[in-house]
């Protein structure tokens, strides 16, 4: 699972009909520790069913010091390093800024299937281009809309904060990162990938229907949108490629009798 921004219990909800539950829940790739991000009731879920939890080093340092020593040994620091969150799926961090904690991107591989998921960019840096290159689905923050920002009531601070480089990715910003993740894609890998989701939309400062028409510019992306919504899961994902199977959202490969679903983006926080 990446991020824990809902309670185990909400969680639990969220995923009901999906064909997954909780007792899925081997590893967690935690993005940063924001409170929409991950919340402290999962300290003692993750202990009870010894759940592996992989972030940046700075991030395990402050969730070893919040919680008990039982929780130590099952967080694991992957700061430049390649890590197995569970056997056979291949992952890598990308170091992101946000605020003064930063936050982490991550790219999984299994049997020649990826995903690129990235939220709460500061800055869209030139290793996330790199690493995101010949994924199959891309998810990426698109949190705000400039112009309803700039005419928001937030207060100065708070829109300096956001739009500041260290904060949020505007709409323009995510677009033009897609779109060279795409180009890069295309030239180098002879693909495009088969989805584009777009994560963290302001409820206040972004609009679905100005979403889509902005990225809707790009032919590539018209087919391939997916507006991840914060109250509601995702509709299952899989490659355009591939002819879909029953339950299956991002389905990465396996060697077992039936597709299992291997990713859910549950929710996405605004």
């Amino acid at each position: 699972m990446i991020d824990a921004g809902l309670s185990p219990r909400a969680t639990a909800d969220r995923l009901n009909g999906t064909g997954v539950s909780l007792d899925d829940i081997k590893a967690i790739c935690l993005t940063h520790l924001d409170g929409d991000h991950y919340q402290s009731g999962w300290g003692k879920f993750i202990v009870e069913r010894k759940i592996k939890v992989f972030c940046s080093d700075r991030n395990r340092r402050e969730m070893v010091t919040r919680n008990n020593h039982p929780f130590a040994p099952l967080v694991k620091g992957v700061d430049f390093n390649v890590f197995e969150p569970v056997p056979r799926l291949c992952a890598s961090a990308v170091e992101l800024r946000h605020d003064t904690e930063g936050s982490t991107g991550f790219r999984f591989d299994c049997n020649g299937n990826a995903l690129g998921y990235a939220t709460d960019l500061g800055r869209v840096p030139a290793s996330l281009i790199e690493a995101f290159a010949g994924v199959d689905l891309l998810a990426i923050e698109s949190n705000y809309d400039l112009s309803m920002q700039l005419q928001s009531a937030r207060p100065a601070f708070l829109k300096n904060r956001i739009m500041g480089g260290r904060g949020h990715l505007s709409n323009a910003e995510c677009y033009s990162a897609a779109r060279k993740i795409f180009d890069v894609s295309q030239q180098h890998h002879g693909r495009l990938p088969s989805h584009l989701v777009l994560l963290h939309r302001s409820r206040e400062c972004n609009c679905p229907h100005l979403l889509r028409r902005f990225f809707e510019r790009d032919a590539r992306f018209a087919h391939r949108l997916t507006l991840a919504e914060q109250h509601s899961p995702t509709p299952w994902l899989n490659p355009i490629a591939r002819p879909k199977a029953p339950g299956e959202q991002m389905f990465f490969g396996w060697p077992q009798p039936a597709p299992t679903p291997a990713w859910s983006p549950v929710s996405s926080p605004a």
